[in-house]
């Protein structure tokens, strides 16, 4: 009796070990290119998200992975100034895969020039501002450049006659406004109502307005 069951679970324990599978370890190679002349890409970030991992392209575009799961995983490809590649790949079956990589086209945000700090963000400055572009400007109906101005949410004109135009800032004007142009300070006639400032509208390139402690920014 004791010899039938020794036979027996030898049996069983040898069905099991036939029966159960061999979980292996697979690898994921290849090649990443630039989709319009197939030039190699260098330092092209391929990761695995699920698995936390990831490799860089060498400096003819290849990278190499081991001792991957055999089952289905999504893989990344990004690279700076090209589109992202994300891809479902069966790693059972699929153990080269090579990556095709097209541009895109990147916007930043306007950068806005002051006269009295440098440059900044739009988005950083303290105070509201407002950029008039020259197409802009050259849409608008006006007899000289602080009428054209004027159209602009919280600024208004003084005027007494065609041409003759003063800028008027939240309420704010004559010399409680600074008008820069070009990154000259317009200091003539900024006290009288019957001049105009000493700025040819035809020669503006943009206008940059501060509505608050800074100035009008006028530019060729």
């Amino acid at each position: 009796m004791k010899k039938n069951l020794l036979v027996l679970l030898l049996s069983y324990i040898c069905m099991m070990t036939v029966a159960a599978p061999v979980v292996g370890k697979a690898t994921l190679s290849g090649q990443v290119s630039d989709a319009i002349d197939g030039s190699p890409l260098t330092g092209v970030v391929v990761t695995f998200p699920e698995l936390n991992i990831g490799a860089t392209t060498n400096e003819k575009g290849y990278y190499l992975f081991d001792n991957l799961p055999q089952r289905k995983l999504t893989v990344q490809v990004t690279y700076i100034g090209h589109r992202v590649i994300v891809e479902n790949i069966d790693l059972t079956t699929t153990h080269v895969r090579n990556f095709l990589m097209e541009e895109t086209n990147a916007m930043i945000n306007e950068v806005v020039v002051t006269g009295i700090t440098g440059k900044a963000l739009l988005k950083e400055m303290p105070t509201p501002v407002t950029l008039v572009s020259q197409r802009e400007l050259q849409m608008t109906q006006s007899s000289n450049i602080i009428n054209a101005l004027a159209h602009q949410s919280g600024i208004a004109e003084i005027t007494t006659g065609n041409g003759i135009s003063k800028p008027v800032v939240r309420g704010l004007g004559f010399n409680r406004v600074v008008v820069v142009n070009d990154g000259v300070r317009q200091e003539g006639q900024q006290w009288g109502d019957e001049h105009g400032i000493e700025i040819d509208g035809q020669t503006v390139s943009s206008v940059e307005i501060l509505k608050g402690p800074g100035e009008l920014n006028v530019w060729f």
